[in-house]
């Protein structure tokens, strides 16, 4: 059980958050 859907969903948020800054 090393798959993590909430961290997953923080880090895709966060990385969404960075491409919309460009």
């Amino acid at each position: 059980m090393g798959f993590s859907p909430y961290k997953s969903f923080c880090y895709i948020k966060r990385v969404s958050s960075a491409y919309r800054h460009y």
